[in-house]
């Protein structure tokens, strides 16, 4: 049986974030709220309001969805999974559907801690991908990079050090 501990839900203008905890971890509200302010970056991709949720799992569980998912066993350290396409939602006009779905693996972040900066990282990451982003070719990879710099950096994040 997996344990799940009380969500906690953020909302801002646009979009709403509910993290759910299945493993044992603390989340800085004030932090993930101020972070969660920076969607405002890309809102011209999803312009109306929308849902997302944020799940945090440890390995075996990482596992399991994987295998479900993608039929591969592999462990994530973050897996973004649209539950409906920033296009669909847009064309539909389906204010405050659920956009989709972030797992975070905790057992892979430095130390299990969820407030590192790969933690941060790995939210915006999971939210990009949710948004359309992608990183398959190269020039994807470099404006998704960009991306995620330009909404860690007003918290003192610097995702890519040196590049």
């Amino acid at each position: 049986m997996v344990r799940v501990y009380p969500p906690l839900t953020i909302r801002n203008r646009h979009a709403t974030l509910t993290v759910v905890r299945r493993v044992r971890c603390t989340i800085d509200k004030r932090r993930l709220t101020a972070l969660f302010r920076e969607w405002r970056l890309i809102e011209k991709k999803i312009p109306i309001p929308f849902a997302v949720s944020l799940v945090i799992v440890g390995k075996r569980e990482a596992a399991r969805i994987n295998t479900n998912l993608l039929k591969t066993p592999h462990i994530f350290d973050v897996l973004a999974v649209n539950l409906v396409t920033p296009r669909e939602l847009k064309k539909q006009n389906l204010p405050d559907a659920t956009l989709g779905e972030i797992f975070i693996t905790k057992d892979l972040l430095p130390r299990g801690k969820t407030h590192s900066s790969r933690f941060w990282l790995l939210v915006v990451h999971g939210l990009l991908h949710l948004a359309g982003y992608d990183h398959r070719r190269k020039s994807e990879a470099l404006t998704m990079e960009r991306q995620e710099t330009r909404m860690l950096a007003p918290h003192g994040i610097t995702p890519y050090p040196g590049a």
